[in-house]
């Protein structure tokens, strides 16, 4: 989870562990900088990324499209409070 509001990654949170996937591991980082260095110190070894659209160190998708570049195996959910058009 790539979330920088402490209470969107708690209601995830919550959610998560409501869902009762077994052997399910939430780990959180706060921008899309610590992402990318969490991606490299576990080889890639994540089954989904969950990133929010506003993070303080990347503009829209660029977060999105930083982390898909670095690690393409990986699927994305995108997360985001703004209203669709």
């Amino acid at each position: 989870l790539v979330e920088d509001d402490d209470i969107d990654a708690r209601i995830l949170d919550k959610l998560a562990h409501k869902a009762s996937i077994g052997g399910l591991e939430l780990i959180r980082v706060k921008t899309y900088g610590a992402a990318i260095e969490r991606l490299r110190q576990e080889n890639n070894d994540f089954d989904v990324m969950l990133v929010d659209l506003g993070l303080p160190d990347a503009g829209n998708l660029d977060a999105v499209l930083g982390l898909q570049a670095d690690c393409p195996s990986v699927p994305i959910v995108v997360l985001t409070g703004q209203r669709s058009m």
